[in-house]
């Protein structure tokens, strides 16, 4: 018995190390904001090589007291905020999240946060396996077409959910 518990333990393990290996964090950005402010938003991809879904069930950021993973939706003519309790990453696909769609949001920054800075954060794994990877900060301006063409909206106002 002891020798069955062992070998379910390990294939369990060994799933959690393989999700890890399988997701890949890229282009990850943080808007710059005034020292005074108490929210920014953390923006990336996620690309999974593997052939199983991969699902995020938190995010924790060194430099922030919380991070939590956000849509943005349109409903009735109005955009609304919706904390989400975890996010799946198709087989062999990837997942955007950038501005006026998926984000991060950062609450309550440990120290001010300055165009050039890398932060680091840590995605959390269905299983509990983790995913470590830095986010330069830039400037609003530097952030870049694409993403100011989707939407963007600035995330000062926002209070907690």
């Amino acid at each position: 018995m002891k020798r069955v518990v062992t070998v379910l333990c390990l294939a369990l393990l060994s799933g959690e190390v393989w999700a890890a290996q399988s997701l890949r964090v890229v282009n990850a950005w943080v808007r710059e904001a005034p020292p005074s402010a108490k929210v920014h938003a953390l923006y990336m991809t996620l690309e999974n090589a593997s052939a199983q879904p991969i699902v995020v069930t938190d995010i924790k950021g060194k430099e922030f007291e919380r991070a939590e993973l956000h849509i943005t939706e349109h409903h009735a003519g109005m955009m609304h905020m919706k904390r989400l309790s975890e996010v799946s990453v198709a087989a062999g696909a990837s997942l955007e999240f950038a501005p006026g769609g998926r984000h991060v949001m950062l609450f309550n920054a440990r120290q001010a946060v300055h165009a050039g800075d890398q932060l680091n954060f840590t995605l959390v794994l269905l299983g509990g396996a983790e995913v470590p990877f830095t986010a330069a900060v830039v400037k609003k301006d530097a952030a870049g077409g694409a993403a100011a063409k989707q939407g963007d909206h600035d995330h000062g106002h926002h209070h907690e959910h």
